[in-house]
């Protein structure tokens, strides 16, 4: 599992992905088969539509973490 967290999420909290991926080590014992991507200047979803160069379109990461999914073993 791959969990990408964008630093300026309107919705939740940077910290909320930590926790969560904390559950899963209590849970399942480990953390081997998580990731946890952070993304700085990303907000949540596609923004691209707001064309402000302050704000990080996070498509890119999204794209890299489903190549890094497929590639895992």
């Amino acid at each position: 599992m791959i969990v990408i967290q964008a630093m300026m999420d309107e919705f939740t909290c940077p910290w909320c992905a930590d926790w969560y991926r904390q559950t899963v080590k209590k849970e399942k014992g480990s953390e081997e088969d998580f990731r946890l991507y952070y993304m700085d200047r990303c907000m949540h979803g596609n923004v691209s539509w707001l064309e402000n160069n302050m704000i990080t379109n996070y498509m890119g990461a999204l794209h890299q973490a489903l190549l890094d999914i497929s590639d895992w073993q």
